[in-house]
């Protein structure tokens, strides 16, 4: 009796443990999160990174790979703000390798987030979203309503500058709504409206309204916030040329860049106090910023030239792994269905007549020796390539031009390496032009045919 009274005690004990054990661990994953960020809130980047390098000694000591995916997700945001696109991709990778043990879908919402912004930075906008996209989905999965919000603002936001460098309005406008009727809270987004107003130069009276909404939202004094914020106000003094107040807002949002060694802002405030001072015909100090700006800026493209190039051939690699990934899936898919389809030909073979059997094997072999006409004379660059191809795709040809009806030889060209299912490292060899150029020609073609920019372009095509 005593006996069994004192083993339910320790089951109660150890059970007990267990939970506040579980409890400390979900405690401390948070808690890395709000003191990392709270270091990046106030400027202090430096004890960001010291705090989760010091961290993760800890987390590999306790196996904890929520942890360990969480310091390295932080560490590479913060050189991601750095413009340290090398070392930030390596933390990023670091968490990727070890994501396939977690669940969270908040801890992949903020990897691939960051990975977006550092695509984004290197103006690899096509790449950028895909991460940002990524993001989103990842945030909308999770349980909890403060932090689905706040990553699929994250996503959104990022989304936002991408359109808009690429000048798609459309999608910019439509991001607008989206955002203000689901994160009316987020300070960066009248931030965002505020600057799009001043651009344009209109409604300069509700630029300044949004301002003072996205200061007022900003309770924390965030200055990863208020510093972008102090460039959208001296945007907006300067163009009511009230230039003593713009260079106010420009010297302090320098002030918190320089203190955070964000490269980026302290390039645009050193350009945006050359501009002023020329307009206060301050010959000294213009020419004293523009200096610093074009050093920062000969330092800044010859670095991301490097991360560039580096970057873009990390991602072909990736691609070509994930293609490699797919092919041994479809490969499997292939064979399944080969077995299934042997054993319908020798059920038909059974209760058929050998002809007809005979004239579907022709006829297969017809069709596949077409396909690879078509593909042998894309890459011998034979100009006969595009007649081939409407021979052999004719409703495929027909459904394309119906979408518009003016479309040139070279865009159908592009469609039909797209409809042979030509990866875009094969398009370079054939074209002869450079992976940025393939995209650009690809979104063009899209936006021409008139599709969604949600839509899957080279899905789209394959199905047409």
């Amino acid at each position: 009796m005593i006996f069994n009274s004192t083993l339910k005690a320790m089951r109660l004990l150890f059970f007990l443990i267990f939970c506040l054990s579980s409890s400390f661990y979900s405690q401390n994953y948070d808690e890395l999160i709000r003191t990392s960020d709270s270091f990046r809130e106030n400027g202090d980047l430096e004890k960001a990174i010291n705090y989760n390098i010091k961290s993760l000694k800890n987390a590999y000591e306790n196996n904890n790979t929520e942890y360990i995916v969480t310091a390295y997700t932080n560490i590479g945001g913060i050189l991601c703000t750095r413009n340290q696109h090398n070392k930030s991709l390596y933390f990023l990778d670091l968490a990727k390798k070890k994501l396939n043990d977690l669940k969270d879908p908040i801890i992949f919402s903020r990897l691939y987030f960051n990975y977006g912004r550092n695509y984004s930075m290197l103006e690899l906008f096509e790449q950028s979203n895909i991460y940002f996209n990524k993001s989103i989905q990842y945030a909308k999965k999770s349980n909890d309503t403060e932090k689905r919000k706040q990553y699929m603002f994250l996503g959104y936001h990022g989304k936002w500058d991408n359109f808009r460098k690429m000048d798609i309005i459309d999608s910019v406008q439509n991001l607008q709504k989206k955002s203000m009727t689901l994160f009316p809270e987020e300070p960066l987004l009248y931030d965002k409206i505020a600057g799009r107003y001043i651009s344009e130069n209109l409604h300069l009276d509700s630029a300044e309204h949004y301002i003072n909404k996205a200061i007022k939202l900003n309770k924390n004094n965030n200055v990863l916030i208020k510093a972008p914020i102090l460039l959208t106000y001296g945007n907006l003094h300067l163009a009511n040329n009230d230039y003593e107040k713009a260079l106010e807002c420009y010297s302090e949002a320098l002030t918190i860049y320089l203190k955070i060694k964000h490269e980026i802002g302290v390039f645009n405030c050193y350009k945006l106090l050359s501009k002023t001072y020329k307009y206060l015909q301050d010959k000294e100090n213009e020419i004293k910023y523009l200096e610093k700006y074009t050093t920062l800026k000969d330092n800044i493209t010859i670095r991301e030239k490097k991360v560039y190039n580096d970057v873009l051939e990390k991602y072909i690699k990736d691609k070509e792994e994930d293609k490699n990934i797919e092919n041994k899936r479809l490969l499997n898919i292939v064979s399944c269905v080969l077995i299934l389809i042997i054993l319908s030909f020798y059920i038909v073979y059974k209760y058929s007549k050998r002809k007809q059997i005979l004239e579907t094997e022709q006829l297969k072999k017809k069709v596949s020796t077409a396909i690879d006409e078509v593909s042998q004379l894309a890459k011998a660059k034979d100009p006969f390539f595009l007649i081939r191809f409407k021979e052999v795709y004719p409703e495929f040809y027909e459904k394309l031009v119906t979408y518009h009806s003016n479309l040139t030889d070279h865009d159908i060209k592009i469609a039909a390496y797209m409809k042979l299912n030509l990866s875009n490292k094969e398009i370079i060899q054939y074209e002869n032009i450079t992976l940025r150029a393939i995209e650009m020609k690809k979104y063009r073609l899209k936006k021409k045919l008139g599709l969604a920019s949600e839509t899957d372009f080279n899905k789209w095509i394959l199905e047409l």
